[in-house]
């Protein structure tokens, strides 16, 4: 019995290690519309910031001279935060040209052409398992099952 058992987990390990190595691959090939997303809503912060900025006004009240605060300050503080903003999202960019290139040169090495187009479908132009089925003439279950083996096939450095 103890040959059945050692014969039965070693044929769990490399299932194992391919699930894990598969998810490995998702989560880094997922990493790019994720970043993407980020982006998005740092642009779309900025564009909030941006609007409260040409809002903000001088304010020559005499009250406001007579309280001593400082002309601007809001406005400063705006461009300081427009600033900071511009500096996240420049760098965010950088992160995503870099691993798109990671992403399409692993992809572009692959050797079936379907493959490389459900990768491409799925994980850049990020497009759903159904919608990825329908733009290639498969249904959905063969889709995953292809999804399965294309992950498997895929050379990626992390």
């Amino acid at each position: 019995m103890k040959a059945n058992d050692a014969g039965t987990k070693a044929k769990e390990r490399p299932k194992a290690g391919i699930r894990a190595s598969r998810d490995l691959k998702r989560a880094f090939l997922s990493r790019y519309r994720l970043i993407d997303a980020e982006i998005n809503m740092l642009v779309e912060e900025r564009d909030e910031w941006f609007a409260r900025a040409v809002r903000v006004t001088p304010d020559y009240s005499r009250a406001r001279a007579a309280s001593g605060a400082p002309d601007g300050d809001r406005l400063g503080a705006i461009v300081a935060k427009l600033a900071e903003l511009d500096r996240l999202i420049d760098g965010r960019i950088d992160e995503l040209v870099e691993l798109r290139m990671k992403i399409e040169k692993a992809v572009s090495e692959m050797d079936d052409p379907v493959l490389r187009d459900l990768l491409a479908l799925r994980y850049i132009s990020g497009l759903t398992f159904e919608q990825t089925a329908e733009r290639l003439f498969y249904s959905w279950r063969q889709i995953m099952n292809l999804h399965g083996k294309a992950l498997d096939s895929l050379e990626i450095d992390f």
